[in-house]
Parts: C-alpha cells; structure tokens; sequence
C-alpha cells in the first residue's frame, strides 16, 4: 500500500543533488519564479502572508522573504528544515521566517490564520491521497489569495518512458498500472485530473505553465550551466504555449477562489 513519502535522511541529501545541485533546479527555479512575478499581484509591492507547504530547502521561500514578505515553511522532514533554515540563514533572513515541523494534514492544527499565497510545488506527487492533501490547503487561503500548485506531470513522465524504449511501462504508466512510488520515485498526475480536483475545491485555474519543458531532452552537454542563460529564455518564453507547455516535467497552476455568480 503506499504512503507518503518524506525526505528524511539520505532522501533529503539525494534530493538537493539530483535537483538543486544541477541545472534542473536552476531551470525550474527560474521558470517558476517568472510565473509567479507575472500572476500575483502584490508579489513586487505589497507585503505578503505567504506560506510555502512541503518548502524543502528553502530556495523559493529565500527569493519570497527577500522581497519583505511574511514567509512560513513547513514540511514533514526535519532534515529538509534544517537544510531550509541553513539556505535562509545565508542571506541573512533566517529570523524573518517561521518553520513549522508538520506534514500538509496536519497544517491546520500547527497554523492560525490564512494567507495571501499558498505554496505547494513538487508535493502531491509524492502523497498517497494527493486528492485529500489539496483540500487540507484551502482553509490555509484568504478570499483573495492566491494558490500555486506544481506538480509531476503525467504527459512528461509517459514521454520520458517512450523516448529511452520502455514502451510497455509507457502504456501501464497511461493505464495507471503501477504506482511509481512502490519503486521510491513520485507517481505522476494528470493536468486534467489536478484541475478537475481545483474546480470540485471552489477554485479556477488563472494560468498554467509548463516547467522544464526542454531541458530533460537535451545533451548533456547542452545542459550546462555556462550555456544556460539561453535555454532559460527559452523555458521561459514557452511556458505557455502549447502543445509544448502540456509536455513539461511539471505543470504549474496559479489558481484563485471561484467568483460568485452575479445575478
């Protein structure tokens, strides 16, 4: 049966290797980054109460708090906090931000009040009930925040498999078969799904980006970071445009609360 999975121990060092220490991370950063600059209003000029579940180590958080706002991270994994605080300690915002040891079920019992901007980025993904897990967020959002939701795109994974020969695990991944966390590897979602789940929530998706669209297909030696700054531009410029966007390792949501009707 699966379960949650929290990056304990060597989970956590495999993590910041194989993400943040390569230009993976670099990409998904950046990407992100821009969405979030371009959808939340408020993110450049306003101070913000921002929470960001299942933070990690802290880099998204960082680049938040620098901007003056009020920023809480939370995860399951105390190593994953240490390694946040360490990463916040750095530039000097360490006492700005507030770390709660708790896992995404938990949070209301752990935090008062709600926000301007949930975070929720490479989360669901790794949770047995990721259905379960969006709805414990919503109490967390004010009326007019703002909700950003990346996850493991099921498309992206799907390709992946078809492009090194695995044309059978291709077609069970589509047919939900397996599930790739038995094998401690994130079990991938469907955009459509993952939407369906945010409009059930009273939500309505405000954008969708596609994040690392092209990176995982290059070279290695075209993945280097001394040639980066173009491929950034790149990610970048095609985050929305389809088909390419719906073919990325993660697809990101900004979503807000649905608006009443009028009558």
């Amino acid at each position: 049966m699966s379960k949650d999975t929290v990056f304990d121990d060597d989970a956590s060092e495999a993590f910041l290797r194989e993400i943040y220490s390569t230009t993976k991370g670099t990409v998904r950063l950046h990407v992100l980054w821009q969405d979030l600059l371009a959808e939340v209003r408020g993110l450049k000029a306003e101070r913000l109460r921002v929470i960001d579940i299942g933070g990690g180590a802290g880099q998204l958080a960082s680049k938040v708090a620098e901007l003056g706002h009020e920023v809480t991270i939370c995860d399951p994994s105390e190593e994953m906090l240490d390694k946040a605080r360490a990463c916040l300690e750095e530039t000097g915002l360490g006492d700005t931000v507030r770390f709660v040891h708790a896992s995404i079920q938990d949070l209301r019992s752990e935090i008062a009040g709600e926000f301007d901007l949930v975070i929720c980025h490479a989360v669901l993904e790794w949770l047995a009930e990721p259905r379960d897990a969006l709805d414990s967020m919503l109490p967390l959002l004010n009326a007019d925040g703002y909700l950003s939701l990346m996850f493991y795109n099921l498309h992206a994974a799907i390709l992946k498999r078809a492009l090194i020969g695995d044309f059978a695990g291709a077609l069970a991944q589509w047919n939900s078969v397996e599930d790739a966390r038995d094998s401690g590897h994130p079990n991938p979602l469907d955009p459509e799904d993952v939407k369906a789940w945010i409009v059930e929530s009273g939500l309505q998706v405000q954008s969708r980006s596609g994040i690392r669209i092209f990176h995982d297909h290059l070279p290695e030696a075209l993945r280097r970071a001394s040639g980066i700054a173009a491929l950034l531009e790149l990610e970048t410029a095609f985050r929305k445009r389809e088909p390419f966007a719906s073919l990325a390792q993660h697809i990101h949501f900004v979503c807000r609360r649905q608006e009443a009707p009028t009558s």
